[in-house]
């Protein structure tokens, strides 16, 4: 096991603690653990939203913003461990096969510089919902494979 999934199996096991301690079980539902997660994500995005974007990176490395952005990222993390750990998802694992499959679908030789654009991003709004559809038959069951659900909104786009 890696020094990575072992942390956040760590984290899962000390949230799982942390919960139980405080009889807060009955309150982490998937929805209500997503909502405190975008609410979260909000707080990071308001500590960033009015700076300058070439000079983002820098400022928020010098504190009092090093430090708020550390406790804001946390929060993120935190919560996105326990959501997965409540839909019983293996989020290292979940991470490690995303990774592959975007070097899979971005070859480095072929995007190198260029940033990625998402199939919706130039759709019409019937393709985007032709998409989303197929989001939900996938989801369903209807569409088991990630590559049948690209080739059918490519065949759409055609």
């Amino acid at each position: 096991m890696s020094e990575p999934e072992t942390d956040l199996m760590d984290l899962r096991d000390r949230m799982r603690r942390f919960t139980d301690e405080r009889d807060w079980t009955r309150f982490h539902d998937p929805k209500s653990l997503l909502l405190a997660l975008v609410g979260e994500v909000g707080e990071v995005a308001e500590l960033f939203q009015w700076l300058d974007a070439d000079a983002a990176a820098e400022v928020a490395r010098r504190d009092p913003l090093a430090t708020r952005v550390a406790e804001e990222l946390a929060d993120v993390l935190l919560y996105l461990v326990r959501l997965a750990d409540v839909c019983g998802v293996d989020l290292a694992a979940a991470a490690r096969n995303k990774l592959t499959a975007a070097g899979d679908r971005y070859v480095a030789g072929d995007v190198r510089g260029v940033a990625p654009r998402r199939d919706r991003a130039s759709a019409t709004t019937s393709e985007r919902g032709s998409a989303a559809a197929l989001d939900a038959h996938r989801l369903s069951g209807d569409v088991k494979d990630r590559r049948e659900v690209d080739q059918a909104r490519t065949n759409l786009q055609e």
